[in-house]
C-alpha cells in the first residue's frame, strides 16, 4: 500500500475513532460539519472498499433544511432539520455488516502499529476540531 494512502487510512481510524458510530454491527458513520474532513473519509472509504458493493448516504442537518449541493456521485442525499445546529453537519453512512467487520479490522491493525499513531492522532483530534492543519 501506498505510504501516503496508509496515512489517510490512519487519519480516518483517527476521524472515526472520534466521530463515527464505534458501536454499531451493522454501518460505517462518520458524523462532522467539516466537508473537508467528510471529503477525506468518504474518499478513503471508497478506496478501501474499491472492489466492494455497497450503497453509501449523506445525510445532511441544518438549521433550516437548506440544500446544500454536494459533489458526489454513486451516494443518496437526505436532508433534515435540526434547531440547535449552529451550521450544518453531515453524517457519511455505508449500511454493510461486512464491511464494518473489515472496516473494525483495519482500526485494529492501525492502533497495534505505532508507525500509525501520529497520523490517528491528528484524524482524532481534527474530528474533534481541536487541531487543524
Amino acid at each position: 500500500m501506498d505510504p501516503i494512502f496508509k496515512q489517510k487510512v490512519g487519519e480516518c481510524v483517527g476521524l472515526w475513532l472520534a466521530e463515527g458510530s464505534t458501536t454499531s454491527n451493522s454501518e460505517i458513520t462518520f458524523t462532522n460539519n467539516c466537508l473537508e474532513l467528510v471529503d477525506l473519509f468518504k474518499k478513503t472509504i471508497n478506496e478501501i472498499f474499491k472492489e466492494e458493493k455497497y450503497n453509501q448516504r449523506i445525510y445532511v442537518y441544518s438549521k433550516n433544511g437548506e440544500k446544500i449541493i454536494l459533489p458526489y456521485k454513486n451516494c443518496a442525499f437526505k436532508y433534515y432539520i435540526h434547531k440547535r445546529a449552529n451550521k450544518p453537519y453531515f453524517i457519511f453512512r455505508i449500511a454493510s455488516v461486512s464491511l464494518i467487520k473489515k472496516w473494525k479490522n483495519i482500526i485494529k491493525d492501525y492502533l497495534k502499529n505505532e508507525e500509525y499513531f501520529p497520523f490517528i492522532l491528528r484524524g482524532f483530534f481534527a474530528g474533534e476540531g481541536n487541531i487543524h492543519g
